[in-house]
């Protein structure tokens, strides 16, 4: 680890893996040392891009197969930057003879593993058959959350960074389509006014939650289909002169076709 962030869940798993209980016990004392001042700015402790990453995915290490779920909601390390040597993880994981993650979900954490089962599958955990990109062909955009917070936040169409994140999604043997940084809080839903919005996985929202995937005919591409009509991006004039380019449910075939095809980049199925 570097710095800071990340330290909370690998020193956790470290412990309750190997042998440990963290507990909150009544009137204990928690102690927190502070930098010093040339490291703050405002409300943030300034730290090297990449950092806080790097040092999430090195306390990913913990989470053995599940590392994946865990994987797609993060942004890429630099170009230049590696995780650096794991055997000190690896030295303690074999000494002290740490259980494995999936022990961890069954005793510890066992509300996270019965979502993820009930959504999913029980076969389907820690795999999932397709994560990646939704990237429109005519547009070049791919899908993307736009960061919007809350239940019922809109999707939207934005330029295709490839950094995960926002525009990462899953695609479940269940048929839904999962953010990738919301994961079970985060279902493309396609909404009474034809837009799409990320709502919470729920089996009372599955007729509006389930995608199928299709090849679109006479064309490449994919259609991205729900209740018999295609996810396209559209263009609406503005009162400045200016057009937004948003998502709606449109029927399919229609004659700006390209707008209604996909490439689903790297949606391939995951190995087991």
């Amino acid at each position: 680890m570097r710095m800071w962030g990340g330290e909370e869940m690998e020193i956790s798993f470290r412990i309750w893996l190997c042998g440990g209980t963290l507990e909150w016990i009544p009137c204990s004392r928690v102690g927190h040392v502070f930098r010093s001042d040339k490291h703050w700015q405002g409300s943030l402790y300034t730290i090297p891009d990449g950092t806080l990453s790097r040092n999430r995915l090195r306390a990913a290490f913990w989470m053995g197969d599940y590392r994946k779920l865990f994987e797609v909601s993060m942004a890429p390390l630099p170009q230049g930057m590696n995780l650096g040597d794991m055997s000190f993880y690896e030295d303690i994981q074999k000494r002290l003879q740490c259980r494995p993650f999936k022990w961890y979900l069954d005793n510890v954490n066992t509300d996270l593993l019965e979502s993820a089962k009930k959504l999913l599958g029980p076969n389907q955990v820690p795999y999932f058959p397709a994560i990646g990109y939704m990237r429109n062909n005519a547009s070049g955009g791919c899908v993307d959350h736009l960061h919007e917070n809350g239940d019922r936040a809109v999707y939207g169409i934005y330029p295709c960074h490839y950094l995960q994140g926002s525009q990462s999604v899953v695609h479940t043997t269940s048929k839904m389509i999962l953010s990738g940084e919301f994961m079970l809080d985060g279902c493309l839903t396609r909404g009474e006014d034809s837009k799409l919005y990320r709502v919470k996985c729920a089996d009372d929202m599955a007729e509006r939650q389930t995608w199928e995937l299709e090849p679109a005919p006479d064309r490449i591409g994919t259609y991205i289909t729900n209740g018999g009509e295609c996810l396209t991006v559209v263009k609406e004039a503005e009162s400045n002169g200016k057009s937004d380019i948003s998502l709606r449910m449109k029927s399919c075939g229609d004659p700006n076709t390209a707008y209604q095809t996909w490439d689903l980049e790297n949606l391939n199925q995951t190995e087991k």
